[in-house]
């Protein structure tokens, strides 16, 4: 009788444990989006905003989040909170590294601590090749080739 006794006592323990534990964990049914103002290209500015809201439906954002944004290359994260709105808004520089064009990885995790509410996402956002800067990168090695193949040309010669 003793042993039962102490083991639903533990045993009601353990549930109520268990049961405080899961308010205080963020939830998952919620969902980052976004939206982007300005061209994607090498050395430009994007001005990326950023809402959380529910899962399917309507996107209604909910105010008091908080973003971290990470860039693919930066070293590191970008913390940015959202406004009354519900709307963070950050700006981003397009690495002159996506002169070949490419796509700009962003990471972005976002957290509200009067929600409960958790959310990640990872944007790509497709970036165009710089043909000018290229064009410029071809010309600029042509005036560095041109000598090189004369003195290369002269040893022949000789």
């Amino acid at each position: 009788m003793r042993d039962r006794a102490a083991l639903l006592i533990l045993l009601s323990l353990i549930l109520l444990s268990s049961a405080a534990l899961i308010p205080s964990e963020a939830t998952t049914g919620y969902q980052i989006y976004y939206r982007m103002a300005g061209y994607p290209k090498p050395g430009s500015e994007i001005v990326l905003q950023l809402a959380m809201s529910k899962a399917g439906g309507q996107v209604k954002p909910i105010g008091e989040a908080e973003f971290e944004v990470m860039v693919e290359g930066e070293s590191e994260p970008i913390t940015v909170k959202a406004d009354e709105t519900g709307v963070a808004e950050i700006r981003l520089k397009v690495p002159l590294q996506r002169i070949l064009g490419g796509y700009l990885r962003i990471h972005v995790s976002g957290y509200s601590e009067f929600y409960a509410a958790r959310a990640e996402r990872l944007i790509e956002i497709p970036v165009e090749p710089d043909y000018y800067g290229l064009a410029c990168l071809a010309l600029a090695s042509l005036s560095v080739l041109i000598p090189i193949f004369v003195v290369a040309g002269r040893r022949w010669k000789a």
